[in-house]
């Protein structure tokens, strides 16, 4: 028999949120250093005794979990920053949520992302408070997860297109952005979005087929 796995702590960026039961919700999301997350939480709740903690989509917590099979159990949670202003304008929140299934559908157990992780709670702040179009978080998101998995070489690149990933990359890490009109972030994300789906990246969810 294998011996009962440790308790583990990390910080969580929660990207999925479904009802299991009248008391259980499944999450799931990002560690920076554990990859994906899943895990079984207590539902929020409004008791006037035992009220429990509060939580949402697109907010990030400190989880302390117990390892077990595919879904973590928590054991306790401190919500550490939310970003409700996403919800405030449609494009940004449509553009919170493809991010979201990017993550999900292509980051994996145990698979370290810090770069990206990251780049997630920069662009979500810009998306809740930043004039930045949507276009530009997107941007700089997909070139991280891209640059983070190895697939952005500068042996494929230009040298005027590495130039330029690399501005964006520092862009998406919490730099300033570079002054640019939003048709082009829109041609910067087109070309983006075409180098996710080259290198195999996909953003809906997997269905059965028949």
């Amino acid at each position: 028999m294998s011996p009962p796995e440790e308790p583990r702590s990390t910080q969580f960026l929660v990207l999925r949120k479904t009802p299991y039961n009248d008391r259980t919700v499944i999450i799931g999301g990002l560690s920076p250093e554990l990859g994906i997350l899943t895990l079984k939480m207590p539902a929020p709740s409004l008791h006037p005794v035992k009220a429990r903690p509060f939580f949402d989509l697109f907010q990030i917590l400190q989880v302390d979990f117990l390892p077990h099979g595919e879904w973590g159990k928590c054991r306790k949670f401190i919500p550490l920053q939310d970003f409700q202003g996403i919800a405030l304008r449609r494009p940004c929140f449509e553009a919170a949520c493809f991010l979201a299934r990017l993550t999900m559908e292509n980051i994996f157990p145990q698979m370290p992302m810090p770069a990206f992780y990251q780049a997630l709670v920069v662009g979500l702040q810009r998306l809740a408070q930043d004039p930045l179009p949507p276009e530009a978080i997107l941007t700089g998101a997909g070139l991280t997860l891209l640059n983070e998995s190895g697939l952005l070489s500068s042996v494929t690149l230009s040298q005027r297109e590495t130039a330029q990933c690399q501005i964006l990359l520092q862009m998406a890490a919490g730099a300033p952005p570079p002054t640019i009109s939003s048709p082009v972030w829109t041609d910067l994300w087109q070309w983006t979005k075409i180098k996710l789906l080259q290198a195999g990246f996909q953003w809906e969810p997997h269905r059965p087929q028949g």
